[in-house]
């Protein structure tokens, strides 16, 4: 498993080196983006509800939101494979868990420059930190196993229906519209609201920014930790289940399409 992140990595670094205009393009165009994104937090002047998640500056809302999805998104689209890529996972010789911790690991490894693009935003616009460790830890294990099961939800699903990835698109367009990403929760309406906080990351996106700008700890907001513990257990059991009745389904019927 190893070897082959070890030769993956080999690969994409030896291509940047051989492709240098494509790769200074790429880069180029995630600073665009990032700048773009910047400049929107700055335009802002007032963005109602940002104090709830600890936070006084729109920028530090919006690059905060973008940090959290690429701290838990790499290890959900690690296991979003076409029903296509089984053959191949069954084919080699290599335990299936092995396969998933080497997509997880590859794909981290591929978002570390946005990451670090992030980070440089938030120090270049001077953002101020109020940092609570422990709590940001707790939050980020928390946060990967609850989409790492919600990953294998996505994938049993893809396996059982044999199209597309159903579940991983419609969790993904909540998302975007009300896990409180790029605008707070607390101004959607108050009957939405509810439904918000079950989405996977609504909770995790409220949590890392008020462990982060805020110093939040368990004792103060134990309601949104509770929660979030709830919301991981869930996930990862229906994940599990879902993905060993997947798994036993293709085994059983011989095939994956």
């Amino acid at each position: 498993m190893l070897r082959s992140v070890y030769y993956e990595l080999k690969a994409s670094i030896i291509s940047g080196l051989r492709y240098k205009t494509n790769t200074v393009l790429s880069m180029l165009n995630l600073v665009i983006s990032f700048l773009s994104y910047a400049m929107l937090g700055y335009s802002i002047i007032y963005q109602r509800g940002i104090d709830f998640y600890g936070v006084d500056s729109p920028l530090a809302f919006i690059l905060s939101g973008i940090l959290a999805m690429y701290i838990i998104g790499p290890i959900r689209g690690a296991l979003e494979w076409s029903p296509e890529s089984y053959y191949i996972v069954f084919s080699i010789p290599m335990p299936t868990w092995c396969w998933i911790v080497r997509n997880i690991i590859s794909s981290y490894l591929h978002i570390v420059p946005n990451v670090l693009i992030v980070v440089f935003l938030m120090f270049a616009f001077r953002i101020t930190f109020n940092v609570n460790y422990f709590s940001l830890i707790f939050i980020i294990v928390m946060s990967l196993f609850m989409n790492l099961g919600l990953g294998l939800l996505h994938q049993g699903t893809v396996l059982i229906v044999k199209r597309g990835a159903p579940v991983r698109w419609l969790v993904e367009v909540l998302e975007m519209l009300f896990a409180g990403r790029i605008f707070p929760v607390n101004i959607l309406p108050i009957w939405v609201q509810p439904f918000a906080w079950i989405l996977p990351s609504t909770v995790t996106n409220y949590l890392l920014r008020k462990a982060l700008f805020d110093s939040t700890s368990l004792s103060i907001d134990y309601w949104a930790f509770i929660l979030l513990t709830i919301l991981t257990i869930i996930y990862v059991i229906a994940g599990i289940l879902i993905f060993k009745k997947a798994i036993e389904k293709v085994s059983k019927e011989g095939l994956v399409l």
